[in-house]
């Protein structure tokens, strides 16, 4: 996955250089908190084969596209793809600038040891987190894309008031994988 994503940045900081940004001396960049591990070396490359400096900034897509819809400006941004609709719909993205530089997955995932869930179907998936004595994800509220992703996806399979009392929504994916880790959370999922 890193390894996607890295290349996707290049990509995207590349576009950057080329389209908008060809006289700036640094680019603002917003991208994901999810992309801080990998972001560092995909600046560090980019930097050496273009004279522009590149300013990341990292937040929760939810609030970089707040931060966005506020006007505060980024020469390369990174949402989700229904983010940005909004924001060409809304005159705040240049049409033709957006390219789509990698796909994120959402997983679930058990302490080391446990058995693995039956998630093969639509019924086993939702079986499953019926009968979990705990569930934890990301708090939609704090825009994650898979805590907004997971809240939908609950509401949509009629099970969120089901599980409302075994669920912990936690601030992000280290929170949850840490959950799942020390045995606070039977079921993570980001």
């Amino acid at each position: 996955m890193v390894r996607t994503w890295f290349g996707a940045a290049i990509v995207g900081l590349s576009l950057a250089a080329s389209c908008s940004v060809a006289g700036a001396a640094e680019i603002r960049l917003f991208s994901p908190v999810a992309m801080n591990r990998a972001m560092p070396e995909v600046v560090a490359e980019f930097e050496k084969s273009s004279p522009h400096k590149v300013k990341v900034e990292y937040a929760t897509v939810g609030a970089l596209f707040e931060r966005l819809q506020k006007d505060e400006g980024a020469d390369v941004a990174i949402v989700s793809a229904p983010q940005l609709e909004d924001l060409l719909k809304q005159g705040k993205v240049v049409v033709g600038s957006q390219a789509d530089i990698a796909k994120v997955g959402i997983g679930l995932f058990v302490r080391a040891g446990a058995p693995k869930p039956d998630i093969g179907s639509v019924d086993t998936f939702k079986r499953t987190l019926l009968s979990a004595k705990s569930v934890s994800y990301g708090d939609p509220a704090a825009g994650g894309v898979s805590g907004v992703h997971m809240a939908g996806l609950v509401g949509r399979l009629g099970i969120a008031s089901d599980i409302k009392a075994r669920t912990e929504l936690l601030p992000n994916s280290q929170a949850v994988l840490e959950a799942v880790a020390k045995g606070d959370a039977e079921i993570g999922m980001d």
